[in-house]
């Protein structure tokens, strides 16, 4: 349809170009302007549409909603801060060790305890001061974080400082692929995050006299981290998630009715963490053309689905799911889908860990693990089309240069094959500025469905074809300047050829149809 549209859209752009002169002489010229053919194949067997022997259904497979780890778990930023001050005042020999200390430091997450994370992304940066007037060696430890089975650690030699001006060494570190164990120094607690400082002053240096004024100090940031893998409890958390998007060309519909097939649709729950949850459908709507909104109703609205906890590891994980079938029997299903909603939406609600900590923290979410609705719908395309109107609006703009000839009027030829078992009446519109319609270029012809035509013996397909004539007027022409956008609107049905009523039909799998579009144009030549 849509590339039906721009062919009478490139017609007018090369034929109304033109300016008047005042020494004329009549002719008349054809001309082809545009050829081509529209078919179902590009959409068969990529999860659209699919065979069914010698007509086609549609298969409809896509995962509408998906949630992950880092939809569920947020890791704040987060800054360490390890300060140690002398009990007294006292004189420090050269290589003294005069700080070896670990500390603990908890990572604030709501109603979360976490005893283990993998980073995909974030920095550390580090800020290391030195109060003492020598040079002196920071080594500074994070037990649990480690790489490639490697611990982190770094040593800085900071050069001389004061107590109220401490020299600084700083440095940023990139987290990625670091794992995190945040079960604390008693390798039972949650969110605890250790480090280690070790100070020792140069063994080349000179004795310096500290009192408890003096701050050894490691600051710490934690930024922007973002973890591929969890292990803990992850909290009873509820949380929802909604989804809107549009179906193409549905919003061109302006009229007429659809009748689908009695069909079933499946949505589809899968859980692939290893984390107990349930899953509520809190409401499934959709808006057409008439902005009249349908809700989807059925049992299976707002009432809550219970899974279990997914089995297996990393890529081999065994998701628990549920199915969810919406028909005719226990639902609204016929009616919402033909409803023609161009815009549809679907709200879900979650809640994590329904029935507490009952694994004693030590649930897993992977980088693969996901929470998905799946949506799956499979049926025959045995439609029926009762006038359905589509129509779609083009901006249209005189070209600005001079041709020597001048356009008196013409006639649109579109001669079409149609192997589709639907008619189609076509109407052109001129509109000015604001949309309003100036002139409508009418045809009394249809391009006819195919059911009306004979089976060409050299491919088997049953074929129609049919010429649709347009009269752009010398009336229409000389207001062309007016025209600002035009409109094409075409009118859809399913006939039966047997009883002229219109009617569910199949269709087949070669369907298509070819178009050739020339024009006949009475010109003015002008010089």
């Amino acid at each position: 349809m849509k590339k039906t549209t721009y062919i009478f859209f490139i017609f007018f752009l090369v034929i109304f170009s033109c300016k008047k002169k005042p020494t004329t002489w009549q002719s008349s010229w054809t001309a082809p302007l545009a050829h081509g053919e529209l078919s179902m194949n590009q959409w068969v067997n990529d999860s659209t549409i699919s065979s069914n022997g010698s007509n086609l259904s549609l298969d409809f497979n896509r995962t509408i909603i998906s949630v992950g780890l880092q939809d569920l778990i947020s890791i704040p930023d987060t800054t360490i801060n390890q300060t140690v001050s002398p009990a007294l005042s006292l004189t420090i020999p050269p290589g003294f060790n005069i700080v070896n200390e670990i500390e603990e430091h908890t990572i604030e997450i709501p109603g979360v305890e976490l005893k283990k994370i993998r980073v995909s992304n974030g920095t550390i940066d580090i800020d290391v001061y030195n109060p003492l007037s020598t040079p002196t060696s920071y080594s500074v430890y994070l037990p649990g974080v480690s790489k490639n089975g490697i611990e982190y650690s770094n040593s800085y030699l900071l050069p001389p400082g004061t107590s109220s001006s401490p020299s600084l060494v700083s440095e940023s570190i990139d987290l990625s692929g670091y794992e995190i164990d945040l079960k604390g120094k008693d390798g039972i607690s949650y969110n605890k995050l250790q480090s280690k400082l070790v100070v020792m002053t140069d063994a080349n240096g000179s004795s310096v006299s500290v009192d408890p004024s003096f701050e050894f100090k490691v600051e710490a940031s934690i930024n922007n981290l973002l973890i591929d893998y969890a292990q803990g409890y992850f909290g009873n958390q509820v949380f929802s998630d909604s989804i809107s998007y549009e179906v193409p060309y549905l919003n061109k519909i302006v009229g007429g009715l659809v009748d689908f097939p009695s069909t079933s649709i499946e949505l589809k729950i899968d859980n692939s963490m290893k984390v107990g949850f349930s899953s509520t459908i809190d409401n499934v709507s959709n808006i057409n053309y008439s902005n009249s909104l349908l809700n989807l109703q059925s049992n299976y609205i707002s009432n809550p689905i219970y899974l279990a906890p997914a089995t297996g590891s990393w890529n081999n994980i065994t998701p628990s799911s549920s199915s969810l079938f919406f028909n005719s029997s226990n639902s609204n299903i016929e009616s919402f889908m033909e409803n023609l909603g161009h815009q549809q939406n679907i709200s879900m609600s979650y809640e994590l860990n329904p029935w507490g900590n009952t694994n004693g923290g030590w649930d897993e979410i992977f980088s693969t693990s996901k929470i998905n609705l799946d949506l799956s719908v499979q049926m025959p395309l045995n439609i029926g089309l009762n006038n359905l109107q589509l129509k779609d609006t083009f901006s249209f703009k005189m070209d600005p240069k001079i041709n020597p000839f001048e356009l008196k009027d013409a006639v649109l030829n579109l001669k079409t094959m149609n192997a589709f078992p639907f008619s189609c009446r076509p109407v052109i519109s001129l509109l000015d500025e604001n949309k309003n319609l100036l002139y409508s270029v009418v045809s009394t012809d249809s391009i006819i469905s195919s059911l009306y035509g004979i089976i060409d013996p050299t491919d088997g397909i049953q074929k129609k074809e049919s010429v649709v004539q347009f009269y752009v007027s010398e009336e229409m022409v000389k207001d062309l300047n007016k025209v600002k956008y035009v409109e094409v609107d075409a009118v859809f049905n399913s006939i039966d050829p047997q009883t002229n009523l219109n009617s569910s039909v199949l269709i087949p799998v070669d369907a298509f149809i070819s178009f050739k579009l020339t024009g006949n144009f009475n010109l003015i030549n002008s010089y």
